[in-house]
């Protein structure tokens, strides 16, 4: 992706403590997709995974939610073929894929994402 000229609009981080999500909770299982759940469930340690998840949600909320008057339920995760996150956003017709840039990261005790959402238009 060419950043040149680009404009970061808006920047989100979150960082979460993985025990807060070993125990289901209904209310927060409401907050992700039914692929986003199975993602989670289908790993070693779901845990670490819904946490990376959240974080990517909030930091994606936090860097591009009132530009694109978004809620966090509109944040979806899947993954390209090179298994790196991609944010889809419900409701919203253009690809966010040059304009939102993400990544998560996490430890056996934390999870962490930060996004950058960029402007639509290249200033030179």
């Amino acid at each position: 992706m060419n950043l040149s000229g680009r404009v970061p609009l808006g920047v989100g981080i979150d960082i979460e403590d993985v025990a807060r999500w070993r125990k289901p909770n209904i209310r927060w299982q409401a907050l992700f997709t039914e692929d986003e759940l199975a993602y989670c469930r289908g790993k070693g340690d779901p845990a670490l995974h819904f946490a990376g998840f959240w974080c990517l949600k909030e930091a994606v909320f936090k860097a591009a939610g009132s530009a694109l008057d978004i809620t966090l339920r509109d944040i979806i995760i899947t993954h390209r073929a090179d298994g790196t996150p991609r944010i889809e956003l419900r409701g919203q017709d253009e690809s966010l894929d040059d304009r939102l840039l993400v990544s998560v990261s996490h430890s056996p005790n934390s999870a962490v994402a930060i996004a950058i959402f960029l402007d639509g238009e290249s200033f030179h």
